[in-house]
């Protein structure tokens, strides 16, 4: 599962568009829906902020794994 997935599915899992988790982690919509995509990848801060608030490590959240 890559970053981009994870995001998106942490983000669907807890019950966020992506209005509000942009409002939540501070940056705008657009660029939770970039990440989502793969288009860029969270700064340090916000991996570790949207880390915090899902309750994973950032480390985690960074690795990517297919099976």
């Amino acid at each position: 599962m890559s970053t981009a997935e994870k995001l998106k599915y942490l983000r669907e899992y807890n019950g966020l568009s992506v209005q509000e988790a942009g409002a939540l982690f501070m940056v705008r919509s657009e660029s939770v829906l970039r990440w989502e995509r793969g288009g860029s990848y969270p700064n340090p801060k916000n991996l570790k902020a949207v880390a915090d608030y899902y309750g994973v490590s950032a480390e985690w959240l960074a690795r990517s794994f297919r099976l």
